[in-house]
Parts: C-alpha cells; structure tokens; sequence
C-alpha cells in the first residue's frame, strides 16, 4: 500500500512538474534597431512598434523587457531594423504628397528606398488596409472591421519636381491580382501618355503580375526605357 502511494505522489509530481512547464512563457522575441536621431545620438535596441501602425513616432527599448521610449518620426534621421530570419531593412523618414488634400503631409512616414535612378526614385512604406462593414440585419447589427498589413510604394519622378506621390498599394492576399487589375490600381498616378506607354510595355513584353509585385518600380523603369 505504501509502495502504491509512493507511485501516485510521483505521478503527481510529474503532472505538476509538466503543468509548470507548459505555463512557462517562451522568452521574448523582437527585432533589433539601430535607431540614428537628427543630432547624431544613436539607440540600439529592440523595436516595440508595429511598423504598420505607427502614426507620429516609434517605441523602442534597449533591452527586450525594458521600459519602451518614444520618438517622433521628425526627430528620425534612420532606422535600421534586423528581424529576427536576419533580414535588415533601413527606413528614413520621408513627406509623401496626400492625393486627397492636394498637399504634402506634415507629418512624415518611414519608408525604405528600394529602387533609384538619375531619374525617378521608389520607397517603400509600411501600412495598413483596414475596411469596415456596416452594420445589416444578417449579423445582427454588428458591424466588423478587417485589418491587414500593407505595403505602400511611392515614387518620385525627377522632372516632376520634389513631389513623391503614391505609386501602388499592395495589400497581401491569398490570389494574386490580375495584370489588369495591377494596372487599374495604378492609372490615375500617372499622365495619361506616360500610363498608356506602361500599358502598351507590359503587354507587349508580357509583364507578369507576379513582376510587377514583386518589384512594382518596373512602371518606372519601363518610363525610363521608352520616354
């Protein structure tokens, strides 16, 4: 009989032992930084900001589970961030053309620049796709609000000045969109001649739309190539 408890106590133990385990939180993972400030400070760390949400400023620590400092995007001169497959991607803060206002935006936005020329030049921004349902008697008056990450490209044509406008918006989906649609995206952001000369390009070199966003700048290199 003692033997029999022994054994239970032991069972038991084991459980408890494998219950804590299981409770035990995996430590926390998150991208360094290398943060540079406009008067030449440098912070190294760890990045508590999701990109795709940041509106004025960005929080960092210095160590994973430190207090989180903010800074506001106008006192960034560069951000380097290292994810954690080891990818590095460098953002500075750039003013973007508002397309709806018909005015620059006061307020800057981190983007990384991934295609330049003696011409034009493309950044690439992080952002964000948000879209609401209203709400409608079949889901009992609730409306919903889908949130995605996304990725804004905007470019800047040299003869056009300073201005850097919208390019393209890509939204992550399971089907990748048609040329088509690709182009129907990206029409009102150029001069009427300057889109049908991307148009006329693409499908007569069969630009693929797996091409085009992959590196969406290639409208800009084919303006390059044929103007």
């Amino acid at each position: 009989m003692k033997k029999n408890l022994q054994i239970i106590l032991i069972f038991f133990a084991l459980i408890s032992i494998g219950v804590a385990a299981a409770k035990k939180k995996e430590p926390l993972r998150l991208p360094s930084i290398a943060l540079t400030l406009n008067d030449g400070s440098v912070i190294n760390g760890f990045l508590k900001s999701n990109l795709h949400y940041i509106n004025k400023d960005i929080s960092v620590s210095e160590t994973v589970d430190g207090k989180k400092e903010k800074y506001k995007l106008t006192d960034i001169d560069s951000l380097v961030v290292t994810y954690l497959d080891g990818e590095k991607m460098t953002l500075r803060p750039i003013y973007v053309w508002n397309g709806f206002f018909k005015k620059v935006d006061k307020t800057p936005v981190l983007a990384n620049l991934c295609y330049s020329s003696d011409k034009m030049t493309c950044y690439m921004v992080p952002g964000r796709y948000e879209k609401t349902t209203a709400a409608v008697p079949s889901n009992y008056f609730q409306s919903s609000t889908t949130r995605k990450d996304a990725w804004l490209y905007y470019m800047q044509i040299k003869d056009n000045g300073d201005r850097i406008s919208l390019l393209y918006t890509y939204i992550p989906s399971k089907k990748i969109p048609k040329v088509k649609s690709i182009l129907s995206d990206i029409k009102n952001n150029f001069e009427k001649e300057d889109f049908k000369l991307i148009k006329e390009t693409i499908e007569s070199e069969g630009v693929t739309a797996d091409e085009l966003i992959d590196k969406p700048w290639t409208v800009l290199e084919i303006l390059e190539r044929k103007k």
